[in-house]
Formats: structure tokens, C-alpha cells, sequence
């Protein structure tokens, strides 16, 4: 098997030859003439702010995570992409045959964000992260200057959008503060004004108004015996004329002093009470049916100045049982409202401690709010450039190395491609034992080709004209190879992917 494929090997040896050194000099032109591809990276560090964010864990500030999601949209997003294409004149060779979306795309490509949290939570969530920003270009400079442009616009949008949250978040609170005052105002001027209404009614005044309700139950007793006992004088003024005996509206008079001096001692089934009552009742209608009373009505007009004295003091007093009667009617009317009045004030005493705890809880968060908006501005504890992007002294693409190391291993299989396809393809002899394959009429001899010397000559002359026409042509193809190599860029960015 060996010996065969040496055979064969040593009669095509100009066609594995050629094809090997075709293959082989066009992939090597083409690999050394690909351009270069940079890639310079930088690392940022996100950290959480302790100070802030124990002021603001329960959700006045986002998560550190989703912020920097946040961040990484908005610098991705395509107006601010585009901005950098403008600025720096990214992508000029492209923008005459590729409209903007797909020169933004192609942006994106080029650009590579790892992030890595750190093991350490802190609030539930991590705490740090490590992000590595990166972009390729075929210039190493302006590679390094895109990865540092994109770090700034970083920190930029993560100092905007902190910043404007807080501020937002400081607004809102504010914005409910005030509220939560003018409603804890309302509640405190409504409820001193009911206290104002009611203030004889309100249950720390029960005490005093039944102290009042008994100091004017004693001043009414006094007043209704002094009554009495100004009637009985009165009476005693006319001589020969007993209480007993007065008649008329004088006897409804003095009925009428007695049921009062009776009714401040006992209830109103009293016996004494309901007799007096009836008596007054019939006298009443006895004198309505005539012009007065007679007997000793007449002989009190004839009675002098001590009567006279008598009734004007008899006049105070009644005026003066009006009064007491009055107040205690009231006192009495206040005693009765004051389990409703305590209720009404419960109700009250709730809602207005409702309003001062929301009151002070949002004006707690608003002091909490206004220290961590001034947190904000120290974007040094927060953000910072571990590694700075610098121009890259080797490229990332093409390995040239193993790019030749793969075109050596593919000429060798498309030279034994071809010597396969050829031995196939071949119908002719080229050894006695082929022949004896092929036929079973034995071989007497085997003669080789002898060929004259102007033979040989013109074998010579056509080898080296093929040799220079191969030359000339792996020449051309070594050329052309380069040509497309050093416009192969859509080729390097498929092999680094």
C-alpha cells in the first residue's frame, strides 16, 4: 500500500507540487496582508455608598444592579452611539455604503462590556462591580481613546441618573410633607375648635360641672326657704291673718313657694308634691273663672311699706331661681352629651395622632432624603477607574501564526484532494502489473521509452517554460492574494469573534 502511494506520489509529484505551493503561497499572502485588529480595555469599579444607601434602604434610591443596567442602556442607546461615531468620525469608510443604523450596529459589535459582581451582599443585594469596557478599531490609538470615551460617558450617565433620582425622590417627599402638614393642621384646628364648642361638655370638665351642679342645687335650696320664709312674713305682716287663712292668687303664691321649697328635697311622686300640685291646679282654675282672690288679698294691699318690701324682695329671689334653674338645666344637659362629646373626641384624638405620625415619619424622610441627595456628590466612593484604556502593543486578530499553520495543513489536503481525483479520473498504464490487472494475455518484455536527444531537448524547453508560466502565475496569485487580504477586515472581525 506504502509502495503504491509512493508510486503515485513520485509519477504526480508535479501536480501535488503545484498544488500545494498554489494553495499554501495565496493563503500565507493572504494572512500576512490581513489588517490588524486592537482591542483596549479599561476596568471601572461600582461600589455601593454605605452612608446613603443606610439612609435610603427603604427605597428612596435603586438598587445598584439595576442602575447599572440603566447606565448600560442609556450609553448604548443609539443617540449617544452615534454622538461618538459624529465626534471621532468612526466607521468614514463605511458611511458611504451603509446607512446609520447599520453603522450603529456594527458599533455595538465592536464594543465588549463584562461585568462581575463581587461575593460580598450588602442590603440584600451586592455591593461592588467590576466592569471591563472594551473596543476594537485597526488604528490602536483611537481604540484606546473610544474604550476611555465610553468609560466618561459612563460615569456622566450614572452621575445623571443618581443624582436626578435623588433629587426626584426629594421633590416627592417634600411634595407629600407639605400635604401630610396641611392635613395635620386641619386635623389640629378642627379638633380645638370642637373643644372650643364643647367646652363645658368635654369629659376632663365632668368633675367641675357636677361640683357647679351641686354647689347650685344648695344655692336653690337656700333661695326656695328664704322664699318660704319671706312668705311667712308676709304673711304675719297682715294681723289676724294665718297662712292657712290666705285666699285667692296670695294662697296660689305661696302653694307655688312651697311645691318649689319641696321639689329641691324630694322626687315628683312625693305625696306632699302631688297634693300641692292638685291644690295649685284647682286654685289656678278656680281664679281663672273669677276677677282675684278676696279675704286677705284685700287686707295685704292695706299691709304698708313692709309688704311692700317684702314682695321687691320676694322679686329678686324669684328672678334669682330663674337663673339657677336655668344653669342647671344646662349643666345637666352638658352631663348627658359628655359620652357622646368623649366619643366624638376619640375619634378625633385618632385621626389627629394619625396625621402627626405621618407628619413627622415623612418629615424624618425628608431630613434622610436631603443627606443622601448630598451624598450624591461624591462620585469618588462610588466610581472609579481601576485601569485606565492605553494603546495596545499587540493585536487581537488575525493569529497569524495559527492562521499558517492552518493553511500548511490545508494545502497538503487539497494537494492530496487533487492526487486522489487524478489517479481517478487517469484510464492509462503506468506499471507491467497494472497491464496484468487489466488482461491475462502474458507480458514477454517491457521496453522504456527511449527518446532522441532533440526530444529531450524540446521536454527540457517546455519544463521551463510551464516552470516560468507557474511562477509568473503563483506570482500573480500571490499578489492578488495580498490585494484581498489587505481588504479583508470583514474577514478578521468573523475569525476574532
Amino acid at each position: 500500500m506504502i509502495d503504491k502511494v509512493m508510486e503515485q506520489l513520485s509519477r504526480r509529484k508535479w501536480l501535488v507540487l503545484i498544488t500545494f505551493l498554489s494553495v499554501f503561497t495565496a493563503a500565507v499572502c493572504l494572512i500576512v496582508a490581513l489588517p490588524q485588529l486592537y482591542r483596549a480595555s479599561t476596568t471601572i469599579l461600582f461600589t455601593q455608598d454605605d452612608i446613603a444607601e443606610s439612609l435610603l434602604k427603604a427605597g428612596v434610591t435603586n438598587e445598584l444592579e439595576l442602575r447599572l443596567s440603566m447606565i448600560r442602556q442609556a450609553v448604548m442607546s443609539r443617540s449617544q452611539l452615534q454622538e461618538i461615531v459624529d465626534e471621532f468620525d468612526l466607521y468614514a469608510q463605511l458611511k458611504d455604503q451603509d446607512s446609520a443604523e447599520s453603522i450603529i450596529n456594527r458599533f455595538r459589535q465592536d464594543i465588549r462590556i463584562e461585568q462581575q459582581a463581587s461575593t460580598q451582599l450588602q442590603w440584600g443585594q451586592f455591593s461592588t462591580y467590576a466592569i471591563t469596557i472594551s473596543y476594537q478599531d485597526w488604528d490602536p490609538d483611537r481604540a484606546a481613546l473610544i474604550a476611555n470615551e465610553l468609560v466618561a460617558r459612563y460615569r456622566a450617565e450614572n452621575e445623571r441618573i443618581r443624582t436626578g433620582h435623588a433629587e426626584r425622590t426629594t421633590e416627592f417627599v417634600r411634595e407629600q410633607l407639605e400635604s401630610a402638614r396641611a392635613k395635620f393642621e386641619a386635623q389640629e384646628l378642627g379638633m380645638n375648635e370642637f373643644k372650643n364648642a364643647h367646652i363645658s361638655e368635654l369629659p376632663e370638665q365632668q368633675g367641675f360641672n357636677m361640683a357647679t351642679l351641686d354647689r347650685l342645687n344648695s344655692d336653690l335650696q337656700l333661695n326656695s326657704a328664704r322664699q318660704v320664709h319671706l312668705l311667712d312674713r308676709r304673711a304675719n305682716v297682715i294681723p289676724g291673718i294665718a297662712v292657712e287663712s290666705l285666699t285667692g292668687s296670695r294662697r296660689l303664691e305661696w302653694l307655688q313657694r312651697e311645691l318649689a321649697g319641696l321639689e329641691t328635697r324630694f322626687t315628683a311622686k312625693h305625696p306632699d308634691i302631688v297634693r300641692l300640685q292638685r291644690e295649685i291646679h284647682s286654685l289656678t282654675q278656680e281664679l281663672a273663672g273669677t276677677n282675684g282672690g278676696s279675704g286677705a288679698n284685700g287686707d295685704l294691699r292695706q299691709s304698708g311699706p313692709v309688704a311692700i318690701d317684702l314682695d321687691g324682695e320676694l322679686q329678686v329671689l324669684r328672678v334669682e331661681e330663674g337663673r339657677l334653674r336655668k344653669s342647671i338645666a344646662g349643666l345637666v344637659r352638658s352631663l348627658e352629651g359628655v359620652p357622646k362629646i368623649e366619643q366624638d373626641l376619640k375619634r378625633f384624638a385618632y385621626e389627629y395622632d394619625t396625621a402627626r405620625n405621618e407628619y413627622l415619619s415623612l418629615q424624618q424622610l425628608y431630613q434622610d432624603a436631603n443627606v443622601a441627595e448630598s451624598l450624591e456628590s461624591r462620585r469618588d466612593q462610588q466610581f472609579r477607574i481601576i485601569e485606565v484604556a492605553i494603546p495596545p502593543d499587540a493585536p487581537v486578530a488575525p493569529n497569524r501564526e495559527r492562521l499558517i499553520f492552518a493553511s500548511l495543513l490545508l494545502a497538503l489536503g487539497v494537494a492530496g484532494a487533487a492526487l486522489l481525483l487524478a489517479e481517478q479520473m487517469d484510464g492509462g498504464f503506468h506499471s507491467i502489473i497494472d497491464i496484468r490487472q487489466f488482461t491475462g494475455v502474458p507480458i514477454l518484455a517491457s521496453i522504456p521509452l527511449i527518446r532522441t536527444p532533440a526530444e529531450q531537448w524540446r521536454s527540457r524547453a517546455r519544463f521551463g517554460l510551464v516552470s516560468v508560466i507557474f511562477v509568473a502565475g503563483l506570482l500573480v496569485l500571490a499578489a492578488s492574494s495580498f490585494y484581498v487580504g489587505t481588504h479583508a477586515g470583514e474577514l478578521v472581525l468573523a475569525i476574532s469573534s
